[in-house]
């Protein structure tokens, strides 16, 4: 692998950035080389993306805190399409004949294969121990989920047309459903319910986080200037709202907290922009004449894809937002499944869930929380101790049973 390098950008600019203020930000570069990097994503201080050597595209990162920077290989094959939560990456690995959804743990360095099916599978997304990905099994394209801690299946969307390019956040998958000419329906995985969310037609490419979807949506495009919007739904409210206000083409939106970002064409060339849903602001995260894309958030840090350099390069930048409030509520998430799933005696699921609690309660200092968490981790792993413990017990006395039938049936003989 060659190398990349995290370099900070000499350049500095101005933004409005809701309760921030006004304030200076630092550019970042992530990497530097000559051939084209694209498509990243971040979680924490990690973030991977495609990357192109030799003329074949595999994923590629590295961690911004250490400079550890890696090459991520499945079944022997490059993957693509890849997503990070946790230590956890997904993404696709193309066979000679379908398609597989693998994982990757960076914690392990191992490999492991998620969806079997004879099938094309796309566009895996990751929250938690939940993948989700659409696959092609069924004869349309259907959206599947796999539980790493259970390591079971499912299949969540039974209509015969397609549905597309699935997100999820907590226990809420969200997609792109063609049934009625293009609208983002989503699925509780806690009550098994599926819904409607535009009505727009012609919406794609959803993103969540917490109780808001945003999309990409095209009911107004004969209206103002033939260009799409960014809208918004809040799933606590059932409120549609709308972000931009038609001056351009907006694509890929993310979302983390209250910030939401995508890249824009107003200017002539691709732009990266934000939205702060709780001061209702736009701002402008990059400035240069070149193509910036495919923009994705963690916290306060949005990376992207950027042609300045005459190649397609990693940057990002710090937007300098307080994000502690919105990772404590992802740890509360985590906090509450994973009581669930001990009353339920799925101390493994449990467990998982108390792991992740924990790494969210520790970014934030949550001191209190974090010795919560340990006291229900080490009573899962006492739990599960027992299941293996007993477990083995019961194989050897269903050993000795057989031998001591054997044994009586040689003596008669």
């Amino acid at each position: 692998m060659k190398k990349r390098l995290f370099v900070p950008v000499a350049m500095t600019f101005y933004l409005i950035a809701g309760v921030c203020g006004r304030i200076e930000l630092s550019e970042f570069q992530i990497t530097s080389e000559e051939n084209n990097q694209r498509s990243p994503e971040i979680y924490g201080s990690i973030v991977i993306w495609e990357a192109e050597e030799n003329g074949n595209w595999g994923t590629y990162g590295c961690d911004l805190s250490t400079q550890r920077e890696f090459h991520i290989i499945a079944n022997g094959r490059d993957l693509h399409y890849s997503l990070i939560y946790g230590n956890i990456v997904v993404g696709v690995g193309q066979g000679d004949e379908y398609n597989h959804i693998y994982g990757y743990d960076l914690s392990t360095s191992k490999e492991f294969q998620i969806s079997k099916g004879e099938s094309m599978q796309y566009h895996p997304a990751i929250f938690g121990s939940i993948v989700v990905w659409e696959d092609d099994r069924n004869g349309s394209r259907d959206i599947y989920e796999y539980d790493l801690s259970t390591q079971e299946e499912f299949r969540i969307t039974k209509d015969e047309h397609d549905e597309y390019v699935p997100a999820i956040y907590g226990n809420i998958v969200v997609w792109e459903d063609h049934r009625g000419g293009g609208d983002i329906y989503g699925y509780d995985l806690s009550t098994q319910k599926e819904f409607q969310i535009s009505k727009g037609r012609n919406s794609f490419d959803p993103a969540i986080w917490g109780n808001i979807v945003v999309w990409v949506d095209s009911r107004n495009f004969e209206l103002v200037g033939k260009n799409w919007d960014i809208y918004g739904y809040d799933l606590s409210t059932q409120e549609e709202f709308r972000i931009t206000k038609g001056i351009s083409n907006p694509v890929n939106p993310a979302i983390y907290g209250n910030i939401v970002v995508w890249a824009d064409d107003r200017n002539g060339n691709w732009d990266i922009y934000g939205y702060d849903l709780s001061t209702r602001k736009e701002f402008q995260i990059t400035t240069n004449e070149s193509q910036q894309e495919s923009p994705e958030i963690y916290g306060s840090t949005v990376v992207w894809s950027d042609k300045r350099n005459g190649n397609a390069d990693i940057y990002g930048v710090d937007l300098g937002i307080d994000c502690s409030a919105f990772i404590r509520q992802e740890g509360d998430f985590f906090f509450e499944k994973g009581k669930g799933d001990t009353e339920k005696g799925n101390y493994k699921s449990a467990l998982y869930s108390f792991q992740l609690a924990k790494e969210k309660y520790t970014r934030t200092g949550t001191a209190e929380k974090i010795k919560e968490c340990d006291e229900w981790i080490q009573e899962c792993q006492k739990e599960l101790e027992g299941i293996c413990t007993g477990t083995s017990l019961l194989l050897i006395f269903t050993l000795l049973g057989v031998l001591v039938s054997i044994q009586k049936r040689l003596c008669l003989a």
